[in-house]
């Protein structure tokens, strides 16, 4: 997409960002899953885990909210509800998977993970970057 306006272009950008952040994610769980938590490689991790929280926790929330409070309702206006529900539910099921995930990763990140987290995170973080930049991709 070329963004044409201000809203459009942050809003491409902020997309660009969180997909750039989901490869960093899965080539992340990609390396280390069978390795475990405890052969991640501190540095890297310790970086991942500090940008994945900040965006999970703040970046995305707030994308999300304002495309539902700003966006939408234009979108509604110009009769394309149906995509604005779809996407709605949408982000619902991406707000649960983002919580989790953030979660773990804050978990992590203080004290590392059990086994049993570390495969939680490894699936739900697989599945996050799978299904939020399938997101963002279609929002493009």
């Amino acid at each position: 997409m070329e963004p044409t306006g201000q809203v459009t272009r942050v809003l491409h950008d902020d997309h660009m960002a969180v997909i750039g952040l989901l490869g960093r994610l899965n080539s992340f769980i990609t390396a280390h899953r069978k390795a475990g938590m405890s052969d991640s490689g501190d540095a890297e991790a310790t970086l991942l885990f500090g940008d994945l929280t900040a965006a999970l926790d703040v970046e995305v929330v707030a994308h999300f909210a304002f495309e539902e409070n700003q966006v939408f309702p234009l979108m509604v206006e110009a009769g394309f509800g149906d995509i604005c529900d779809m996407l709605i539910a949408e982000h619902v099921s991406l707000l649960s998977m983002t919580e989790r995930v953030s979660s773990l990763a804050k978990g992590a990140w203080a004290d590392g993970l059990d086994e049993e987290s570390w495969v939680e995170f490894c699936r739900m973080g697989a599945a996050l970057a799978e299904d939020l930049t399938a997101h963002a991709e279609k929002e493009e």
